[in-house]
């Protein structure tokens, strides 16, 4: 009997297939890996790492104050009028 990656037996019951149905479904590993890297970015952002990147044929590293995460505002009231001075 086959054991999948998961462990367990991969050729018995429906509960066994339930474990695997985050490899066939594509659109939610591709989900979960967005979330951690948006997650793994935002934590070196935040403890001020520099992460390194691929760009041009070279590694780079960017500082963390120039990390970009696409969707994320590190102080969202302060760009809407909310709180701080002035509001």
């Amino acid at each position: 009997m086959g054991t999948g990656y998961l462990g367990g037996d991969a050729n018995t019951s429906e509960g066994s297939v339930k474990n695997y149905s985050l490899f066939f479904d594509f659109s939610e590993v591709f989900r979960r890996a967005h979330l951690g890297v948006r997650e793994a970015l935002r934590d070196n952002q935040l403890a001020g790492n520099a992460i390194a990147v691929w760009r041009g044929g070279q590694v780079v590293l960017v500082p963390a104050e120039n990390i970009n995460i696409p969707g994320y505002d590190p102080d969202p009231l302060s760009r809407h009028g909310k709180g701080g001075e002035g509001s």
